[in-house]
């Protein structure tokens, strides 16, 4: 009889060891252990998916969720760390397409998170800033940034009314309002600060914003206001 908690606490394991490596900058070698957690659920889904319950199987698939970002989340960090151009603009295309994936099973879970549904489209910022820029042309690519981000503030919004306590929701709806110049920059992060627990959380939220404001995109004025006021605090 197969243990989905034994199942799971192999995968924590694996991803302990991808963590300790992305953090250490081995890359490759934190992703390839990932994809090992990864493979590991798929073929236990496979060999014995009908022997589970369906709180079993979401189970599961949250930990395939969570894998995958964590790929995304790499080949993010690893893209910061690239000096050629073009291998830059590569790490972020492998990073959305890996939030992509960790999309499609974060979506029909239950738990209150949102981790793959910005991270998506934040990294696709980061692939063509353009996208973001007004000036520059319309394309399908444009489109889409411009109609998944409201509707991914919505998703978070929906969450933190059923209950979703974690401040770092705030931040993420107060980051889209950036992006999308619909508020004030003040205005934009107004519930994040009223939760503000410590300097760490204003530091946090710094580090997330400063390579957005390296970017040319038409938020990049709001996001170094809010930065210099959140800098103030620390």
């Amino acid at each position: 009889m197969i243990n989905v908690n034994d199942i799971i606490a192999e995968v924590v394991k694996l991803k302990d060891q991808a963590t300790i490596r992305k953090t250490r900058n081995l890359y490759t070698e934190a992703i390839e252990i990932f994809q090992d957690a990864i493979n590991k659920i798929n073929d236990i889904l496979l060999s014995h998916g009908d022997a589970f319950t369906n709180e079993e199987k979401e189970k599961l698939k949250d930990e395939l969720a969570d894998c995958h970002g964590q790929i995304g989340g790499v080949y993010r960090r690893w893209a910061f760390s690239e000096t050629d151009a073009a291998e830059k603009k590569q790490k972020f295309k492998l990073s959305y397409e890996a939030y992509d994936k960790g999309y499609e099973f974060e979506k029909e879970s239950t738990k209150l998170t949102t981790y793959n549904l910005l991270n998506r489209l934040t990294s696709r910022i980061f692939y063509n800033p353009e996208w973001m820029n007004s000036h520059s042309p319309e394309s399908p690519e444009k489109e889409f940034l411009h109609k998944e981000l409201p509707l991914a503030q919505e998703k978070i919004l929906e969450q933190m009314k059923k209950g979703r306590e974690d401040i770092w929701g705030w931040a993420d709806v107060g980051q889209i309002s950036l992006l999308l110049n619909s508020v004030t920059p003040k205005a934009s992060f107004e519930k994040f600060l009223k939760k503000v627990r410590n300097n760490k959380d204003y530091r946090s939220l710094v580090d997330l914003l400063k390579p957005l404001a390296d970017l040319p995109i038409d938020a990049k004025d709001n996001i170094n206001t809010v930065i210099d006021f959140l800098e103030k605090n620390v």
